[in-house]
C-alpha cells in the first residue's frame, strides 16, 4: 500500500487496480514508447484515495513517475505535446497584471511566457525538469531554472506562481505545494491547472493513455483541489472548468458506445453517428480544471 502523497500516512482507501500489461501496450500503440522499465515490475497498478485530501493517486507513485528522459522522448514522439495555445492560458489572465513577478512551473517550450511577454509582462521566470524544454526557453530569452519545484533553492519570491498540467505528474506533491507557497509573496496568486478527473472524458476511460503512469501519477478533481485550500491555509479564489470541445465530446461519445456495445461495435457505430454527439450532448466539462488560491 502507498502512503498518501499529501499526509504521508496510510490513511488511504483502495479504489481499484489497472492492468500493467494493458498500460504498456497503450504507450507502445499510441506513442511507440516502451514503459516496461518504469512499470514492468508491477503486474497491476492500484488507484488509492487519501482520506483527508480526497486526492486519488497511483500506488508507488514515487517509483513509477516519469523522469526527464521519459518526457524528452514523449515530446519527440508526440510533437503536439507542448501546445502553443491552451484554454487555461487565457482563463487565468484576469487574475494577473503586468506589474507582477511571475514564475511558471513546468514552462515547456515557453508558450505561456511568450503570451505574457506579448501582453507587456516583463518579470517572467520558468522552471522545468526537462533539459530539452530548458534549452528551448533559454533560446527565446527567458530566465529559466532547471529543477523540480520541491528542490527550488534561494530566497526568490513571486507575486504569482502558475502551473499548467503539472501537478498530476509530481510524485512529491506535498513538498511541491509547500515550496510553491513558500515562494509566493503574501497576497500572491497560485494557479494550478490539472486534468479534471470528474469529466466524462476520463471517468468513462480509465485507460486514457496520457492519464496513466508514468505520465500521470495523481488524479485531481474539484473536491481534492478545494481540500488543498483548507489543508495548506490558502484562500480559494475560484474554480474554473473548461467546456468539452467537439473532439472531446466525440471521444466521450465513443467511450459511451463502448460501454454499451463493446469496443468492436463502437468502432463501427462511432464514425457513422458521432455527428449526433455535437447536437444532443450539450455542455459537458472538458479535460481541464483550474484552482486559483491566494496566500493569506
Amino acid at each position: 500500500m502507498s502512503l498518501s502523497p499529501i499526509t504521508h500516512t496510510d490513511e488511504v482507501v483502495h479504489i481499484k487496480d489497472l492492468e500493467t500489461a494493458k498500460i504498456i501496450k497503450l504507450y507502445q500503440r499510441d506513442f511507440s514508447m516502451d514503459v516496461k522499465p518504469e512499470l514492468g515490475h508491477m503486474p497491476k497498478i492500484g488507484i488509492y484515495q487519501c482520506k483527508k485530501s480526497l486526492l486519488r493517486f497511483y500506488e508507488n507513485y514515487t517509483e513509477i513517475a516519469g523522469k526527464d528522459a521519459f518526457y524528452c522522448q514523449l515530446a519527440r514522439q508526440y510533437p503536439a505535446y507542448y501546445s502553443e495555445e491552451k484554454w487555461e492560458f487565457n482563463a487565468i489572465l484576469p487574475f494577473l497584471n503586468p506589474s507582477m513577478e511571475i514564475l511558471e512551473i513546468g514552462a515547456g517550450h515557453g508558450y505561456f511566457l511568450q503570451k505574457l511577454k506579448g501582453l507587456g509582462f516583463s518579470k517572467l521566470t520558468g522552471l522545468e525538469i526537462s533539459s530539452d524544454a530548458v534549452e528551448a526557453c533559454r533560446a527565446k530569452g527567458f530566465d529559466m531554472i532547471k529543477s523540480p519545484i520541491e528542490e527550488l533553492t534561494g530566497d526568490r519570491s513571486f507575486d504569482a506562481i502558475c502551473s499548467f498540467q503539472i501537478f498530476e505528474h509530481l510524485p512529491n506533491v506535498d513538498a511541491a505545494l509547500r515550496k510553491s507557497i513558500d515562494a509566493l509573496r503574501p497576497g500572491g496568486i497560485m494557479s494550478i491547472a490539472v486534468p479534471n478527473n470528474h469529466s466524462l472524458l476520463f471517468a468513462l476511460e480509465p485507460y486514457h493513455t496520457l492519464n496513466l503512469p508514468p505520465h500521470h501519477v495523481m488524479l485531481w478533481d474539484e473536491i481534492s483541489l478545494r481540500k488543498i485550500a483548507d489543508l495548506y491555509g490558502l484562500e480559494l479564489v475560484d474554480i474554473l472548468k473548461s467546456e468539452a470541445s467537439v473532439s472531446e465530446k466525440s471521444r466521450i461519445y465513443k467511450a459511451q458506445l463502448t460501454g454499451i456495445f463493446g469496443s468492436f461495435f463502437a468502432s463501427i457505430l462511432h464514425p457513422l453517428t458521432r455527428f449526433m454527439a455535437k447536437k444532443w450532448m450539450g455542455n459537458r466539462y472538458g479535460a481541464c480544471i483550474i484552482a486559483l488560491y491566494r496566500k493569506k
